[in-house]
C-alpha cells in the first residue's frame, strides 16, 4: 500500500523498482512462484500530482496501462519505467500527452496492438523502449502469445528530440 506517498504533497520522484509492490505477496509453499493482485489502475501513486519521475518497474502490478496517467494530474512526469510487470493491453493513447515526457519504459509486459500515431504528441520524448512484449503466458490452459503489432507510425518522424527507441521482439512489421 502507497498511501504514505501519496500523501506527500511536494514528492517529485519515486523510485521503487524490484519490489513486492502490487499486492500481498502471495507465495505458494509448494512451490516458489509468487503471484500478485495488484491492480495498476487502482494504486495510490497514480494519484500524486507532484511527481516528474516515477519507477515502479519489475513489482507486482498488473491490468492495463491506465489512461489515467496521461489524462489526469501526472502532467509534470518526465520519466516513467513501467517495465517488467503484468500490464496487457494495449499502448494507451494518454501516455502520450504528458507534454513533459523524456523518457517511457514499457517493455517486458504483455502488451498488443500497434503503436498509437499519437506518439507524435510527446514532443520531448528521448527514450522510448517497448521491446519484448511478445511472449507468451498460460492462459485457461493454453498458451497465448502477446505482443505490439504493425508497422511503426510515420508520426514518430515528428520526434526530433528522439535517441533512443527500442522496439525489438514484438510483431512489427512494414517498411522504414
Amino acid at each position: 500500500d502507497l498511501w504514505p506517498i501519496a500523501e506527500l504533497p511536494n514528492i517529485q520522484a519515486f523510485y521503487a523498482f524490484d519490489n513486492l509492490l502490487g499486492g500481498e505477496e502471495t507465495t505458494s509453499p509448494y512451490s516458489n512462484i509468487t503471484t500478485a493482485d495488484g491492480s495498476l489502475e487502482q494504486s495510490p501513486i497514480l494519484q500524486v500530482s507532484s511527481l516528474n519521475k516515477l519507477d515502479i518497474s519489475t513489482n507486482y502490478y498488473f491490468g492495463t496501462i491506465p489512461a489515467s496517467i496521461g489524462s489526469g494530474s501526472m502532467n509534470k512526469l518526465t520519466e516513467l519505467y513501467l517495465e517488467n510487470l503484468e500490464l496487457d493491453g494495449s499502448i494507451t493513447p494518454e501516455l502520450f500527452s504528458l507534454s513533459k515526457l523524456e523518457k517511457l519504459y514499457i517493455g517486458i509486459n504483455y502488451l498488443e496492438g500497434t503503436l498509437p500515431i499519437e506518439i507524435s504528441n510527446a514532443k520531448n520524448l528521448q527514450f522510448f523502449r517497448a521491446q519484448n512484449n511478445y511472449r507468451e503466458r498460460e492462459s485457461n490452459g493454453r498458451l497465448i502469445s502477446k505482443g505490439v503489432i504493425g508497422s511503426i507510425p510515420t508520426t514518430i518522424a515528428k520526434l526530433s528530440r528522439l535517441e533512443d527507441l527500442r522496439l525489438e521482439n514484438n510483431y512489427i512489421s512494414g517498411t522504414l
